[in-house]
């Protein structure tokens, strides 16, 4: 992704906290949409899935997005 900043030259290929910031802020949008879509996925089909007990399935799979970010600070 640095490369492709760089390319399109919104930053100097030079300062790595110009290109740190631009990727923090992408990949703190796509893991927001990532979690937002989950819940609102939970949301639309908790009535549905009601039989099976997703809750346990859902905040699995929610901690697993949300460890993955946090182990990337």
């Amino acid at each position: 992704m640095a490369e492709c900043l760089c390319i399109k030259l919104l930053f100097e290929c030079g300062s790595s906290m110009s290109a740190y910031l631009y990727i923090a802020i992408i990949y703190n949008i796509s893991i927001s949409l990532a979690l937002y879509a989950l819940l609102m996925f939970y949301c639309a089909t908790k009535e549905q899935l009601q039989p099976f007990d997703p809750v346990l399935k859902f905040l699995t799979v929610k901690s697993v997005v949300f460890l993955s970010y946090w182990q990337g600070w």
